[in-house]
């Protein structure tokens, strides 16, 4: 199995765990060969009843729909389809428990296929690619913090008055709003390279951690990894620890089996030849007795034909160029140069004693009080 996986979760300091998570089968070759590992992370929103159950229902729907994934099927359309059942996954869970708009959850899912890396996300759940050391967030967040942040880019409102705004962390994009249109998704697929992976989360991790502060290269397994940034969150004891949850991924060339092509044996050389045949050698017109392969002579290339250019028409293209240098000459030649008249020298009509009097004063523009 080349692809890799680890996961590690909490409960924080809530009363309920509001994070779901899951994975496609990584066992099952057949599957893999063309739909990769898939990864899917949701968070229950805490601000509305039965978080959990949306949660749970969403990563459930996502994991059957894209188990459907036919060899045909890209897996950019398998990952759409996925997002849609889960999104009415969750509204059936609204009507289940008559919750209508009471009830969301965010989510972010990734394959990873071979060297190629593809994701859908609604919400503040967050994908990250981590290269030497250095993290990367693939997917924008959905939330009124980054409609702040635009306002602030264009001078609309300052950068303290973007993030002192008490609802920055408001989402403007779930699973169970009625008209889900903001959905974040790769366009293409990212190309990824030997030593790479990705990392899934909630946002209990992020909120409680900076990735600026995790160790440039975390060692040891993606599982070792991914209980590496729980310790160092729940090491914090924050007060209001939110639910956290960690999933990661990455593939191993390595470990993919590799079909040894079989052995094949040299062939015999001919046998040595007879004392008459040596002595056949000797005469100029013998053959030898070996048979000698020749290579195959190259496609005769056919001689071109010198392409001759008629002394007549030579002439004639020597003639039209003379007259056209001569018309040129006679008929076309430019008018003589005439000097131009003298500029006339402009005076100041105006005598210095009524010249335009000084600008005010800096503080006579200052708007009254």
């Amino acid at each position: 199995m080349p692809y890799l996986f680890g996961n590690a979760q909490h409960v924080g300091r809530r009363e309920y765990q509001q994070d779901a998570f899951g994975f496609s089968n990584p066992f099952d070759e057949e599957f893999t060969a063309h739909a990769g590992l898939l990864a899917v992370v949701a968070d229950g929103m805490g601000g509305l009843e039965h978080g959990e159950a949306a949660s749970r229902a969403a990563v459930q729907a996502f994991l059957d729909a894209y188990r459907l994934k036919t060899p045909e099927e890209p897996i950019a359309q398998a990952l759409e389809r996925g997002i849609q059942n889960a999104q009415q996954a969750v509204l059936s869970v609204q009507r289940e428990l008559a919750l209508e708009m009471q009830c969301g959850t965010t989510l972010v899912a990734t394959v990873w296929f071979q060297n190629q890396l593809l994701w859908v996300a609604v919400g503040d759940s967050a994908l990250y690619l981590c290269r030497q050391g250095q993290w990367t967030r693939l997917n924008d967040l959905h939330t009124y913090g980054r409609l702040l942040d635009s306002r602030a880019a264009f001078g609309e409102i300052t950068k303290e008055q973007a993030q002192a705004d008490p609802q920055r962390e408001a989402l403007t994009s779930y699973l169970g709003i009625h008209d889900l249109t903001e959905i974040d998704r790769s366009i293409r697929p990212i190309t990824v390279v030997e030593g790479d992976w990705v990392l899934l989360s909630s946002d209990g991790l992020y909120k409680s951690l900076s990735l600026l502060e995790v160790p440039e290269a975390l060692q040891g397994t993606l599982q070792e990894r991914c209980d590496t940034l729980l310790n160092a969150v729940l090491s914090r004891n924050l007060h209001e620890q939110d639910n956290v949850t960690v999933v990661a991924l990455a593939y191993d060339p390595g470990r993919v089996p590799v079909t040894v092509a079989p052995k094949v044996e040299p062939a015999q050389a001919p046998p040595p030849p007879a004392a008459s045949d040596v002595t056949q050698l000797a005469s100029p017109r013998t053959v030898a007795p070996f048979p000698v392969t020749q290579p195959a002579a190259p496609p005769l290339a056919l001689p071109r034909r010198r392409s001759r250019v008629p002394l007549a028409a030579l002439a004639l293209v020597l003639v039209v160029v003379a007259g056209y240098f001569v018309f040129r000459t006679t008929c076309c030649a430019p008018p003589p140069v005439v000097a131009a008249p003298p500029r006339p020298v402009i005076v100041n009509p105006n005598p210095p004693d009524h010249s335009p009097p000084e600008p005010p004063k800096p503080n006579q523009l200052r708007p009254p009080k």
